[in-house]
């Protein structure tokens, strides 16, 4: 959380709660902090490991292992800094001091818009699979998933990374920050950033739904074009649970939103207003948003019948693993 800073340092724009001393405050920190990373690094890892198990089947391993590699490298290279911090109570004094602060802030804003572009991904993938079931195959090839991928990794780096080198602003460390922030990057592009952003996250509700919409207006066709692909490939469509899917992507959509909605408000507070937040309220915002990142994992075994099959298989449990009703990628 913020301090008192070193001698000649600047003061924060804000009074810093007397809590934010207390010892017993510093180890609650440490303890929330050192749970959320082991929490976010196993669940994921997890995460990967069944998706890696499910390629080829109704699961997108391409999509799904997108969403679940941003978050674990946060697990990985964004909460270790931040516990670092929490034991140190001076950014200064933390790992890599400064310029580990600053490599982790960007770092944390780029996993964080990658998986807010894979759960869009996620949402045209299962859109295509439910209105165009028959064509689904061919449409998401393995080329066309390896696509998405480097756009939903590209995109969010170059729009965070390559901010100093344009000109737009820098990553400026000050040491009564909690947390890292994006630093002093003009306002207008950083507007810009979060904007684009939004209109993402507001697209793939629309996404959303559009495909329950789809699916109720198919109706009694989905018996006829069920048994027409039987005939025409011997394979079963089963659209039931690829809605099922549908629902278990729009259910961690809503959780990213309840976890992410309060750190962007004041966010864009900041921006606009240049309405700070105290260190307390920072850190409860911030660790809100982290969590988000072990929450996928509960939601889709727990909801997802295939990544449940396939987990409680991997974990020795005897568990029936249904084929694919359709092999989701082609070579082609």
């Amino acid at each position: 959380m913020a301090h008192n800073g070193t001698a000649g340092s600047p003061s924060p724009p804000f009074p810093i709660p007397e809590l934010c001393h207390s010892p017993a405050f510093w180890n609650s920190a440490r303890v929330i902090v050192a749970l959320t990373l082991v929490l976010v690094v196993v669940t994921n890892a997890l995460l990967v490991l069944v998706t890696w198990r499910a390629a080829g089947t109704r699961i997108n391993p391409f999509l799904f292992g997108s969403l679940a590699m941003s978050d674990l490298l946060t697990g990985l290279l964004v909460l270790p800094f931040h516990l670092s911090f929490a034991i140190e109570m001076d950014t200064s004094r933390a790992v890599g001091g400064p310029a580990a602060c600053v490599f982790s802030g960007v770092l944390f804003h780029i996993l964080q818009t990658i998986s807010l572009y894979s759960f869009f991904a996620l949402s045209l993938d299962r859109l295509l699979s439910i209105e165009c079931p028959l064509r689904y195959p061919s449409m998401m090839t393995w080329k066309v998933n390896m696509a998405a991928v480097a756009t939903i990794w590209t995109v969010p780096a170059l729009s965070y990374g390559l901010v100093p080198a344009t000109g737009l602003g820098t990553y400026e460390y000050k040491c009564w920050q909690s947390m890292c922030n994006l630093g002093d990057i003009d306002a207008g592009y950083l507007t810009f950033l979060l904007l684009s952003s939004s209109c993402v996250f507001l697209g793939t509700y629309v996404l959303n739904g559009r495909i329950f919409w789809v699916a109720r207006k198919q109706g009694l066709k989905t018996v006829e074009m069920a048994q027409h692909f039987r005939s025409q490939t011997g394979k079963k469509l089963n659209m039931g649970d690829r809605l099922k899917a549908a629902k278990s992507i729009l259910l961690a959509l809503s959780l990213f939103t309840v976890c992410w909605g309060p750190y962007y408000t004041a966010l864009f507070c900041f921006v606009l207003f240049r309405a700070m937040t105290t260190p307390l309220t920072e850190f409860g915002l911030l660790w809100l948003a982290i969590s988000n990142s072990y929450m996928n994992f509960f939601v889709f075994v727990a909801t997802y019948r295939s990544f449940r099959q396939h987990f409680l298989h991997m974990i020795g449990v005897k568990n029936r693993v249904g084929t694919a009703d359709i092999t989701i990628i082609s070579s082609s």
